[in-house]
């Protein structure tokens, strides 16, 4: 399967435990929340994947997978394309200087 890279962000609620002794009302009793950013491997009805890693190949590595039920927001942040090389600001717009002049 060949991806088109794609930058995603994923706003989804965990599970977490606690350990110790606690009153019941000292208990934070709601899903955890992470934001997920990766390469969209596919987000369909069961869920979201992102990677960390594409290789040259379209193969992807590491991988992260959050079931549908557990979004709370979905974002696209768009294609992935190469940064255009900007000039240092000491950098003047002539070539520099020949070494064999």
């Amino acid at each position: 399967m060949n991806i088109k890279p794609t930058l995603h962000m994923v706003i989804w609620g965990d599970a977490h435990y606690n350990t110790g002794e606690f009153e019941p009302s000292e208990i934070y009793h709601e899903p955890w929340g992470y934001t997920t950013v990766g390469i969209l491997v596919r987000s369909d009805e069961k869920g979201v994947t992102v990677a960390s890693d594409i290789g040259q190949d379209g193969r992807v590595r590491t991988t992260n997978f959050i079931p549908r039920a557990i979004i709370i927001h979905e974002y696209s942040l768009g294609p992935l394309k190469p940064r255009k090389n900007r000039k240092k600001s000491n950098e003047s717009s002539s070539p520099p200087p020949s070494l064999h002049s």
